[in-house]
């Protein structure tokens, strides 16, 4: 616990004779321990840095040509069966020189059509993957032309680099995925499927048995092409979904931030008006809707005594500093002194320290850097009525003034 107190009081000032100094210097070296802030994340939006996975649009692409091979493929066969007729039953006439623009334009058509068919399910579904991920997100900072974007070198960086090396091992993955599907689903069936490879001027196909038996090759191929796209779908949602982590993964990681990085943030936003006008909105929408939830999950609850109560919370693992959960005053306060009570968080007495939080705290955000030794010492005392060292509530402002009820080692800690 001693340990805890003077790791908080090390965040406010450099004492490097102490080991909350060895805090403080970390906090100098900008090691990048923590994770990113919400401000740090919604600035990085909207330059358009968001995690964003290479593979979901391709997979989604496969399985809408999976889709669009069971509704479509019906329409699209007898489309061209037809075409193919008319073709065949005028080049048996004598003026089929004469009908060959014809054909050429309904061939034409024809392609057109049917593209259209075959693409915009597609294209839709490259639109789609692109919104889910951005959520509709249009970053001009992405549009702007870059220098390094031109610089040979640093494309060759980034070919040849840890990412490139990533891309490598996805399309070897894909490729050879893709490759066996094939050959395990076709194998037995190669000499079925190049059945359809009638030449036209057979004389069974001119008789009809031809034509049947080439429907049933296209049947035959038609079954196997959708086993192979099911297949290869199923791969690709796989290799989508590991890139998909891997991708955010690696988000986090390049924006991960130093204690040094978290506390200028902090000193920012505390000089911004437009971010104070922000804190208290959001600060009164709490109060009217979850402060009093909130206060069952906090370490400990600020009163002074009824009319105002702050819960704090403090997670070493994921914050240096504390923060300021959720607040309230008046009947919104007796609440949440009622439910701090039902759930077991200790209630702490300290009408200065809740006074001096309420004017210049808000809530989801650190407390201010000159109440750290304050607050560490409502930390403290939280710690110890969970462990039933200290009662569930306190007067801490009238207990400052006895000493002997702080360890020695919290005194050397100053």
């Amino acid at each position: 616990m001693e340990v805890l107190i003077r790791q908080l009081r090390g965040q406010g000032r450099v004492d490097t004779k102490s080991e909350s100094g060895a805090l403080a210097d970390k906090d100098k070296g900008g090691d990048k321990t923590e994770l990113p802030t919400a401000r740090k994340l919604q600035d990085a939006r909207k330059k358009g840095d968001i995690p964003k996975g290479k593979e979901i649009t391709p997979m989604l692409g496969t399985m809408a040509a999976v889709v669009l091979l069971m509704v479509a493929s019906g329409y699209i066969g007898s489309r061209i069966t037809g075409f193919a007729q008319t073709t065949v039953q005028t080049a048996a006439t004598a003026d089929f020189a004469e009908q060959l623009a014809g054909l050429g334009s309904e061939a034409a058509l024809l392609f057109l059509s049917l593209s259209a068919i075959i693409l915009f399910p597609l294209c839709a579904a490259a639109f789609f993957s692109e919104f889910l991920q951005t959520k509709g997100l249009i970053a001009t900072e992405k549009l702007k032309p870059k220098p390094d974007n031109l610089n040979p070198v640093e494309g060759i960086k980034r070919i040849f680099g840890k990412q490139g090396l990533i891309e490598l091992v996805k399309t070897l993955i894909k490729v050879i995925a893709i490759v066996a599907i094939v050959w395990f689903v076709a194998e037995d069936q190669i000499n079925e499927v190049t059945g359809m490879l009638i030449p036209a001027t057979d004389p069974l196909w001119r008789e009809g048995a031809g034509m049947q038996a080439g429907t049933a090759d296209a049947i035959h191929t038609y079954v196997v092409t959708l086993k192979i796209l099911a297949l290869v779908s199923a791969v690709f949602v796989l290799v989508a979904i590991g890139d998909a982590i891997w991708a955010r993964k690696q988000f986090i990681k390049e924006m991960m931030m130093s204690r040094r990085d978290i506390k200028d943030e902090h000193k920012r936003d505390e000089g911004d008006p437009h971010i104070k006008g922000e804190r208290r909105q959001l600060a009164q929408e709490w109060a009217q809707s979850g402060s009093v939830s909130q206060t069952a999950d906090s370490n400990a609850l600020l009163v002074n005594p009824t009319h105002l109560a702050i819960a704090l919370a403090y997670d070493p693992d994921n914050a240096p500093i504390p923060v300021v959960l959720a607040r309230g005053e008046g009947e919104i306060a007796a609440a949440m002194r009622d439910v701090a009570q039902s759930c077991g968080v200790p209630v702490v007495r300290h009408v200065p320290t809740a006074r001096k939080l309420w004017a210049r705290g808000e809530v989801g955000e650190m407390i201010p850097e000159d109440m750290f030794d304050a607050i560490a010492e409502v930390i403290l005392w939280a710690r110890k009525a969970r462990s039933g060292e200290a009662p569930m509530e306190c007067d801490l402002h009238r207990e400052a003034s006895q000493p002997e009820q702080l360890p020695p080692q919290l005194a050397s800690a100053d």
